[in-house]
């Protein structure tokens, strides 16, 4: 099936986030959290801390949501609240590089921070597939962006895997640095790919859009929504479910390296797993 430029532009949004929550959020963060940033800690306390960041962003992501999707769906400036949150996720992830060892405060705090620019980004991202495909194209065009996303970040996450295993080859001092350098790779990566979709994927021109405006709207909106699912329990049982459905998902997502580690697996069979499962989904 042949789609229109702003498809493919669409769908590279989510080949560069993707890298984020590949080589940040699954592979690296966690495992660099407890033998970098955590150094002498308690293998428990660590998997502690790395649990409560992911509580908290969830948190924040779950408390944000409601009123940023209300916003989304009003239609008004959907790249700009994207670019805001894409800009708050890629330099939190470029910040973590410079984190020395032993300061997992900073490493906790940006990573809550990242996580809730990614995750809120997707919201106004996933609100342009309405821009960018008609009805009867947005299975189809839905399907590309996630093999999209699994692709580009398989790719990045094969290249920052090759890095730590033989730094040298990158002119990089050891596997240490090479994991650093990598959060810079991811933050450029989103950043250089993420363009298309700013330059392709249109919207309906509004002129003087005032951001006061444009939450009271989202807020309006909201409140109307929230007495609709009210009003119907099984709607209201499904997104209960489903929250904590979703929830456990990216829990398991951000926490299995940890857990990993803990019983017993090698860091290498987690890196290799984690890349054959991007490459696995990306073709399904």
């Amino acid at each position: 099936m042949k789609f229109e430029k702003s498809v493919y532009a669409w769908c590279m949004y989510d080949w560069a986030n993707s890298s984020f929550a590949t080589t940040v959020l699954t592979a690296f963060f966690p495992v660099f959290f407890k033998s970098f940033w955590n150094q002498g800690v308690e293998p428990t306390v660590s998997t502690a801390r790395l649990g409560l960041a992911t509580g908290i962003g969830g948190l924040a992501v779950a408390l944000l949501s409601p009123v940023l999707g209300a916003m989304a769906d009003a239609g008004k400036a959907k790249k700009k609240f994207l670019a805001f949150f894409m800009i708050i996720g890629i330099a939190m992830t470029a910040s973590l590089y410079l984190v020395p060892t032993g300061q997992w405060q900073w490493a906790f705090a940006l990573i809550v921070f990242a996580e809730v620019g990614f995750s809120c980004g997707n919201l106004f991202y996933d609100s342009l597939l309405v821009n960018v495909a008609k009805k009867e194209e947005m299975d189809a065009v839905s399907s590309l962006g996630y093999a999209a996303g699994y692709a580009g970040g398989g790719i990045l996450f094969a290249i920052n895997v090759l890095m730590t295993w033989k730094p040298s080859l990158f002119g990089i001092h050891g596997a240490a640095n090479a994991v650093r350098v990598s959060f810079l790779t991811v933050a450029a990566w989103w950043f250089v790919f993420s363009a298309p979709l700013f330059f392709y994927v249109k919207e309906p021109r509004l002129l003087h859009i005032k951001p006061l405006l444009v939450i009271r709207d989202g807020l309006r909106r909201l409140k109307s929504t929230a007495s609709k699912i009210g009003a119907s329990k099984p709607l209201l049982m499904f997104l209960v479910a489903y929250w904590l459905y979703i929830d456990g998902i990216y829990t398991v997502i951000f926490m299995a390296t940890d857990f990993g580690l803990a019983i017993g697996l090698s860091a290498v069979s987690m890196m290799l797993s984690i890349l054959l499962v991007q490459f696995v989904a990306a073709n399904q």
